[in-house]
């Protein structure tokens, strides 16, 4: 299906199969990428895999909210702040995810304190053989609005994430073998 352009927000889906219509209430989510409590994020590791198709494969993500740490002390993003949460997907090699389609998300869980920063822990499956672009988004506001982040790397292994901008080149490579 084609989607129209839209602003930010829930829309209702209207389905049509020959003289029968059917509106789904809230079926479709349009986002945006206005994030104001998380300042800072990145793909922490690993930025590159070689993996078997089917496999399922760690990948860890750092982010900074609004005020430094202690973003979550109650161990959960979503018992915490449930409006607040990540996600780590992956696409087409040579897309970017902000605008392009073929990316799929998948919920990342909280993983902990590290510094001034909390991390979460993603897990990616990949069946199709290919070469793709992985990394992780933040909402603050329940996911109307996300925050992407890359990873890059810097002298000393040091991965910038949003400090530098986002680049669709700076996001993780993954082969599927």
């Amino acid at each position: 299906c084609t989607v129209p352009a839209g602003s930010v927000g829930d829309a209702d889906v209207e389905v049509t199969k020959g003289a029968d219509t059917t509106t789904l209430v809230g079926a479709f989510r349009y986002t945006g990428q206005v994030v104001t409590d998380v300042t800072w994020c990145n793909l922490q590791f690993p930025t590159s895999m070689n993996v078997a198709a089917g496999s399922t494969n760690d990948v860890y993500g750092r982010f900074r909210a609004m005020g430094g740490g202690d973003t979550d002390p109650g161990g959960s993003l979503e018992a915490s702040q449930p409006r607040f949460y990540g996600e780590v997907g992956f696409g087409p090699d040579g897309s970017d995810p902000r605008v392009d389609a073929g990316w799929r998300w998948f919920h990342a869980d909280y993983s902990g304190e590290i510094d001034t920063n909390e991390e979460v822990l993603g897990r990616l499956t990949v069946d199709e053989v290919g070469s793709y672009r992985y990394g992780f988004r933040f909402t603050d506001d329940d996911g109307y609005n996300f925050l992407y982040c890359d990873g890059g790397i810097e002298d000393g292994g040091y991965t910038p994430g949003t400090s530098d901008g986002f680049s669709p080149s700076d996001l993780g490579v993954m082969t599927v073998y």
